[in-house]
Formats: structure tokens, sequence, C-alpha cells
């Protein structure tokens, strides 16, 4: 584990290959954006976007397998928008209560 933070915390590479293909399955998202706007023909332009929508998907869910539950968990809780407008410590002491596993 490497000091990347510069606060003499350790971060556990899993953390950074995990997140990595997160953001890198999001950047593919947006890049299908992008796809009708290339000088290919449509077939090829079908092909490529299928292409960009499978890796995406595969590369979320190895993201999602290599945090592991308790950084899913978190992840999913903030993405609750029951949770975007409450207060912090309201949302910490509720994590709190569900221990992993349940």
């Amino acid at each position: 584990m490497e000091d990347l933070t510069g606060t003499g915390k350790k971060i556990n590479p899993r953390i950074i290959i995990g997140t990595s293909m997160m953001v890198l399955s999001t950047l593919i998202f947006f890049a299908i954006f992008g796809i009708p706007f290339l000088e290919i023909s449509a077939a090829k332009k079908v092909t490529l976007t299928t292409i960009c929508i499978v890796s995406m998907e595969i590369l979320w869910w190895l993201g999602v397998l290599v945090l592991g539950k308790e950084l899913w968990n978190k992840y999913k809780h903030h993405l609750n928008p029951k949770n975007w407008f409450r207060k912090k410590n309201l949302i910490d002491h509720d994590l709190s209560d569900h221990p992993p596993g349940s």
C-alpha cells in the first residue's frame, strides 16, 4: 500500500483499481454520445456502440467486485435520492445502525 494522499494514510491498491475501472466505464459511457458524429458507416457505428456498451458494463461490474461489498454499499447509499439533502451526521448514523451483511 502506498501513501498517495500525502497525509500518511495508506491507500489499498484494490480501491485504486476498482475506482479506475468505474471511472473508465463512465468515460466510455460519455464517449458513446460522440459515435454518431464519426465519419464511418452506420454498421460500424452500431458495432462500435455495442462494443462500448458491453465493455462499459463489464468494467463497471468488475470495479464493483474489486471494491467489495462495503464500499459498494456506501456508494449505493450516497446515490439514494432520499439521502441527498440529509445532514451528513444522519447519514453516518444510519450506516452505523446497519452492520455489514444485513
